[in-house]
């Protein structure tokens, strides 16, 4: 099933071109009972794409876990002269569940930039 982007699946424009006509694909695997949704969103100019890297129980989850990925930005700019066990430590923070406003966030962040500059 192909999807074009629209308002309700609130999908940013392509990371690479800015092109905002994005689709959201899903395919069912029909020998699975269980675990058999598979989602991708790629971008219709460069095809950019990602994935729900793996198989939902349902379809909906499995673009919602596609489009969260699309979504996901990293901003390279605070990653500058940094190595990559420091950018993938951060990316990972990025990437978790702790709320940005609250102090372990902060800190981890911060150890992370302590750690890089002593280094």
């Amino acid at each position: 099933m192909f999807n074009k982007n629209s308002e309700n699946n609130n999908l940013k424009p392509c990371p690479f071109c800015g092109n905002t006509d994005i689709i959201v694909n899903t395919a069912e695997r029909g020998d699975r009972t269980r675990f058999k949704w598979f989602a991708r969103v790629f971008c219709a100019d460069c095809f950019a794409d990602t994935t729900n890297h793996g198989f939902d129980f349902t379809e909906e989850e499995a673009k919602q876990k596609a489009v969260k990925a699309w979504n996901r930005r990293i901003h390279p700019i605070s990653f500058e002269g940094e190595d990559s066990e420091i950018i993938i430590a951060k990316m990972a923070v990025e990437d978790s569940d702790i709320p940005k406003s609250c102090n372990e966030y902060e800190t981890i962040m911060k150890a992370l930039d302590y750690y890089s500059s002593h280094n």
